[in-house]
């Protein structure tokens, strides 16, 4: 089953990230782009992000990253990343077959809560491969007052191999509040649910959705 909802999401799924305190390249001081090689600097990043000060975006040089340990973090201020990249990741090649981030049967879910129309959670030009769930998460409801907006975007990926019997979530998870969901040129295959919904995308009234050249392939006996 395929689920639009544009309604108020009953919780917000966010675990404790990797406490960092420094780490070489990332300066308060202005927008930060950090060139990532291997996993071990990949979720080194995304941790420190918790409390950056600044705009990050982290470029991926080609290559496979295999991860053992989840990527569930709290982004503190708008995130992309971008996979392709060269070794000094001055030159990028849009292919989400470059760039493969393997979960290992590990959760993939970025949240970003900022009061800010601009703010955005971007993943382009790469595959994530094998992982328990996908979720981007932006902006937070509030019954009473406005909500935080911001955009999560997902352009020129391949999500491939997401869910599975010890996953109690969603495989492919998209949520907004008051900015649009984007999803340009994905291809999603092998998406198990337990539930029998493999997609959902949610948010409030505020929100759009673009959905433009998505397909989907899912495991036998699955719904969409």
């Amino acid at each position: 089953m395929f689920t639009s909802t544009f309604s108020p999401s009953p919780r917000l799924l966010i675990k404790a990230g990797l406490v960092v305190s420094n780490l070489m390249g990332l300066s308060p001081a202005y927008a930060v782009t950090q060139c990532v090689d291997n996993s071990a600097l990949l979720l080194t990043t995304l941790a420190l992000g918790q409390s950056q000060g600044q705009p990050l975006t982290i470029k991926l040089v080609k290559g496979t990253y295999l991860m053992t340990n989840d990527l569930e973090f709290l982004m503190a201020q708008r995130t992309s990343i971008q996979g392709g990249y060269n070794a000094d990741c001055t030159v990028q090649s849009v292919d989400a077959a470059n760039t493969v981030i393997d979960m290992g049967q590990k959760f993939f879910s970025l949240s970003l809560h900022e009061l800010d129309p601009t703010s955005y959670l971007r993943v382009e030009a790469l595959t994530v491969r094998n992982a328990l769930s996908f979720t981007l998460r932006v902006g937070l409801f509030h019954p009473l007052v406005a909500d935080d907006e911001g955009q999560a975007i997902v352009r020129n990926v391949r999500l491939t191999q997401i869910g599975g019997a010890d996953s109690p979530l969603t495989p492919v998870t998209m949520a907004a509040y008051g900015g649009p969901m984007i999803m340009e040129n994905v291809v999603l295959d092998h998406l198990e649910t337990t539930d029998g919904c493999a997609v959902i995308f949610s948010g409030d009234s505020g929100a759009g959705a673009l959905i433009n050249h998505v397909t989907a392939d899912l495991w036998s006996g699955d719904d969409f």
